[in-house]
């Protein structure tokens, strides 16, 4: 459903960590004041306009699109952190800022259009492509770590130390295989791996020697042998020979505690099919179900596993193209739901 904040324009405070599109996350008279009754965005997307001036200085996810038009202000304050699990849409004149010590994450693209004003005088982490069109800017002197491309011109003062060709995960034999590109390197000394249960406390992994300078296509891999039981988040941080880094994009796995497990990767699809990959189900039927929200079936196929680990290239129609959609995948013991969105962007 597309919809928008339907509150007057307020000035809203971040008071503790946790949802974005949550009241309790929120004042609106400081950051250590009482919980507002509503937050500054209740709906998908997420959409903020209307004048609002937001501040964050805590670490906020919201497990949806954003979409900032109008005349919003956005600071995200140093300490302060805001993390999009999907894509982020600014149009009009929006003034987005991230401070030097704040951090912005969007695991999908970032748009920027209209007359919007992003500053990053901090760190801005995109896991898919970023677009800059009309009279859109975006400058300041920290960093952008981008999985996909560029379009459009930014500030030369940013810095990309590392161009981020996608990040994957995929569940292999009771272990979680992260593998990563880059399609260049500046100054790049090495890696760190990282793995949350929340998506905000990490703790490290492993650690890959990275290549220096580079212009050409690179391949990493990183091998997590004891993943957690449920979600598991995993990012990359990148650093510098001077010890400075920063972060790639943020994705997400789900491990089960049975013997057969099914992966489903990505959930922001963009190329029209979703890749599963099937562990411990050798000799087994699986269905595939792929419904949209309102409970219609769109499509079924069904597959014959002849290996004990095996994938599985699923087609979406880009018909519903940004919207979200639910897969259904059933086989004898196993019930898995996964909810992906579709777009072409």
């Amino acid at each position: 459903m597309n919809c928008t904040a339907a509150f007057a324009s307020s000035h809203y405070y971040s008071r503790q960590n946790g949802a974005y599109n949550v009241a309790s996350t929120w004042s609106t008279t400081s950051h250590t004041g009482s919980a507002t009754g509503s937050p500054p965005c209740t709906c998908e997307p997420c959409a903020v306009s209307a004048g609002n001036v937001l501040d964050i200085a805590h670490a906020l996810t919201i497990g949806c699109n954003v979409s900032y038009s109008g005349n919003p202000t956005v600071t995200i304050l140093n300490g302060g952190s805001l993390t999009v699990t999907g894509s982020a849409s600014i149009t009009g004149s929006v003034d987005l800022t991230v401070n030097a010590g704040g951090t912005m994450n969007v695991s999908g693209n970032f748009n920027v259009t209209g007359n919007g004003t992003v500053i990053i005088n901090g760190t801005l982490n995109i896991g898919g492509n970023l677009t800059i069109t009309g009279s859109g800017s975006v400058c300041g002197t920290g960093s952008i770590n981008l999985g996909g491309t560029i379009t459009g011109t930014i500030c030369n003062t940013i810095i990309l130390p590392v161009t981020w060709l996608g990040v994957e995960a995929a569940y292999v034999n009771k272990s979680v295989n992260i593998n990563w590109r880059t399609a260049s390197e500046i100054n790049n000394d090495y890696f760190i791996i990282e793995r949350s249960e929340d998506g905000i406390r990490y703790q490290y992994i492993d650690r890959v020697k990275g290549a220096g300078n580079s212009t050409t296509l690179l391949e990493y891999n990183c091998v997590d042998e004891k993943p957690l039981s449920g979600i598991n988040y995993y990012r990359i941080k990148q650093t510098n020979f001077d010890g400075t880094g920063e972060y790639s994009g943020t994705i997400a796995i789900f491990i089960t505690e049975n013997k057969s497990c099914v992966t489903v990767f990505p959930t922001i699809v963009t190329n029209n099919y979703v890749t599963m990959l099937f562990t411990g189900m050798k000799g087994k039927s699986v269905s595939v179900f792929l419904f949209d929200m309102s409970g219609k079936m769109l499509s079924h196929q069904v597959t014959f596993l002849s290996t004990a680990s095996e994938r599985m290239f699923y087609p979406v129609p880009d018909v519903y193209d940004n919207k979200y959609c639910v897969l259904n995948i059933i086989s004898d013991g196993v019930f898995e739901t996964r909810k992906i969105y579709i777009t072409t962007e």
